[in-house]
């Protein structure tokens, strides 16, 4: 009699959270078996947790001839740029909506839905299959950032946010030694996903029924990790690329501007991954601990929740003039980057989605989140108030409708994200 049949109460809770744990494996981000070829070849999301002042970012009027106060940080970019407005994920306010940017769902209710928490980031990087050495990586500045994204069986995707730790993961030539190491590592990781599978059929039918599936979701996850675990081995043996001579970021010697230093690093780190075929899936993220002195702030958090006050709206000006110009430098650096795997620049071939899943700070708002979107071939140089259809929350349209958009710009198979059942047609 072994183990499982011994003590089917403790070995079922070793079981589950065994399995949790093997989903927590940092790196790793889970394959579909579909393998065909996306439309468009890579995909990036700029996010900030406070959204953008409101007053400053709100464009005047529709259509191409509109302004606001920070259009001319990114008037460079215009026409390359569509401006989306009136959209929203109908969450009940406050941070945890920004959990919801790429998902459109609260995690506590996200079983109810298809796509369960899956990020549109983790969606489209496991239907890229192996294309690249990482199906997706998430780069922040400073720590804790915000739980931005997900895989299906609820896993938070591992968030680097040290530009030097980035730049080793990405660039930095393994030796032999630590090759072999790797290698080992995953023989053991292996082992340990043949124990779990072998566990399955001796415990389900003992188990309640909300046990039964929660089970099955890690049964998933299994899989998905095992896929995971051979493209890790399939890409082994494949040298990095070089990064550009003398691009070593070294964060901690930056001291009067450390927060636009660290995120300039990790977009600069960001473009050149996506340039020579790391990933083709990323996310920057700001983060609500990064430091702001520099932008005459005693806290990132307590200024957004500015009161009207005239000098911490000046604060958060500076914040958002540093992000939104930084975010036009690279959407700008993309257009004018020849692609390197076939014809048009990068922003052709990738799609830039910049944004937030609140409003702002001040208002705690989940309604008319700004939404800034490039590249891709969609329409652009507009600034779109989307109509509300039938899925809108109140007034406003269901922002998830722009994620399921733009997977199906990536020519996905799917009719549906999460609750959203029909794509932005103005875009396409």
């Amino acid at each position: 009699m072994n183990y499982l049949e011994k003590n089917i109460y403790v070995s079922r809770r070793k079981f589950l959270i065994g399995l949790a744990g093997m989903s927590a494996f940092p790196f790793l981000e889970i394959n579909a078996a579909e393998k065909k070829s996306p439309k468009y070849k890579r995909l990036i999301v700029i996010a900030t947790p406070f959204g953008f002042h409101t007053d400053y970012w709100k464009p005047n009027k529709l259509g191409a001839d509109y302004s606001s106060k920070y259009s001319p940080l990114y008037e460079k970019v215009k026409s390359d740029i569509s401006i989306l407005s009136n959209l929203a994920h109908g969450m009940r306010g406050g941070h945890a909506s920004t959990c919801s940017f790429l998902s459109g769902v609260y995690e506590t209710e996200a079983w109810r839905y298809q796509n369960k928490n899956e990020t549109l980031d983790r969606f489209i990087g496991r239907h890229m299959g192996s294309q690249s050495r990482y199906t997706s990586l998430n780069l922040g500045t400073f720590g804790p950032c915000e739980r931005l994204s997900w895989s299906k069986e609820g896993t938070i995707s591992p968030m680097i946010t040290d530009p030097s730790a980035a730049y080793n993961l990405l660039f930095k030539p393994e030796s032999a030694e630590s090759i072999q190491a790797n290698r080992v590592s995953l023989a053991e990781r292996n082992r340990q996903l043949e124990f779990m599978r072998g566990g399955f059929s001796s415990i389900k039918s003992r188990l309640s029924k909300r046990d039964q599936d929660k089970l099955e979701e890690y049964r998933s996850g299994i899989v998905n990790l095992g896929d995971s675990l051979k493209q890790s081995e399939n890409w082994l043996d494949t040298p990095k690329t070089e990064p550009p001579a003398g691009m070593v970021p070294t964060i901690k010697y930056q001291k009067q501007y450390p927060s636009t230093f660290a995120f300039q690093s990790q977009l600069d780190i960001a473009y050149w991954a996506l340039v020579r075929g790391e990933t083709r899936v990323m996310t920057v993220s700001t983060s609500r601990n990064m430091p702001v002195n520099e932008f005459g702030a005693g806290s990132y958090h307590s200024t957004t929740h500015h009161g009207k006050l005239p000098e911490r709206i000046k604060a958060i000006e500076n914040i958002d003039r540093m992000v939104i110009s930084k975010a036009a430098d690279f959407i700008e650096r993309l257009k004018n980057t020849p692609d390197p795997e076939g014809t048009g620049t990068m922003l052709d071939n990738t799609i830039v989605l910049m944004g937030s899943g609140m409003e702002s700070g001040n208002s705690h708002s989940s309604r008319n989140i700004p939404i800034m979107l490039a590249g891709g071939g969609f329409k652009h140089g507009q600034h779109i108030k989307v109509e509300k259809k039938a899925n809108g929350i109140n007034e406003y349209a269901y922002a998830g409708d722009l994620l399921l958009t733009i997977a199906q710009k990536f020519g996905l198979p799917v009719n549906s994200f999460n609750q959203s059942t029909s794509g932005i047609l103005g875009l396409v």
